[in-house]
């Protein structure tokens, strides 16, 4: 969404500069038939200054616009560039933890069946307690994992905030466009 979201920001930037470009030749075209009324002075130089005005305001207008245009493009792409960089590296420590949860657990198993096959109460006491200290371990990971779950949460409504924002830009850019 918010790749799409750069296209049409890409798409509106080169249709401003292409508005630029029209509107310069406009002003060239206008300048030369002030000039050459002023030679004839059969037409009001004052109502052909006035639209030749009204011309350099509009270019400026749009100078205007395409220049924050590009400024939002560079700020939106930069946060899109550091979000995504944000949840691979959330992706990688769920999935990592995911991992060593599973080694735990698979070690846990081994040690049960371990300790059903011991039968000196020395070594089930102390088989015991190794399980305990593992399941503790293994507790501790669980809620690694969850707080690296409710993180990457965090980072998709992060997310989800900037998309909004950037809408939001956009409409601001387009209704000042078409008031101005």
């Amino acid at each position: 969404y918010i790749l799409g979201g750069e296209i049409d920001m890409s798409a509106r930037l080169l249709h401003l500069e292409t508005e630029v470009s029209v509107k310069k030749e406009e002003i060239a075209a206008l300048k030369t038939q002030l000039d050459k009324l002023q030679d004839n002075k059969t037409n009001s130089p004052l109502l052909l200054r006035q639209e030749l005005g009204d011309r350099v305001k509009e270019v400026s207008q749009l100078r205007t616009d395409l220049d924050r245009v590009k400024k939002d493009k560079g700020i939106i792409s930069g946060l899109v560039t550091q979000m995504q960089r944000d949840m691979s590296n959330k992706d990688s420590t769920i999935s990592r933890l995911s991992r060593e949860i599973e080694v735990l657990k698979k070690e846990v198993r081994e040690m049960d069946i371990q300790l059903s096959i011991i039968k000196n109460p020395k070594e089930v006491a102390k088989t015991t307690e190794e399980n305990n200290a593992r399941e503790k371990e293994l507790i501790t990971l669980k809620q690694k994992l969850k707080t690296a779950e409710n993180k990457l949460q965090e980072q998709l409504k992060t997310v989800t905030d900037v998309r909004l924002e950037l809408d939001k830009t956009k409409s601001q850019v387009l209704s000042e466009r078409e008031i101005h």
